[in-house]
């Protein structure tokens, strides 16, 4: 936060970047490896409907938003 209010800020994000792309790669790599393989085999169909509501439900927000900023019907359900 600091060093976004100096006059380097575009050079101190260059030199940052690579640290923040490797340190995102092992976030994802330490989550994935926690992951119940056998849970998720065990429980495959829960999850595919877990995963069908949260999509219609994500789809029925996305339209009230886009209706309520005053677009189409077509529009919004697209």
């Amino acid at each position: 936060m600091l060093l976004s209010e100096t006059e380097y800020r575009i050079q101190v994000e260059d030199d940052i970047r690579p640290f923040r792309d490797i340190l995102l790669g092992f976030f994802f790599i330490t989550v994935g490896m926690k992951l119940d393989i056998q849970a998720l085999i065990g429980n495959w169909q829960q999850i595919l409907i877990l995963l069908a509501i949260l999509l219609i439900l994500k789809a029925l927000v996305v339209f009230i938003i886009a209706l309520r900023m005053k677009n189409p019907v077509g529009d919004s359900l697209k």
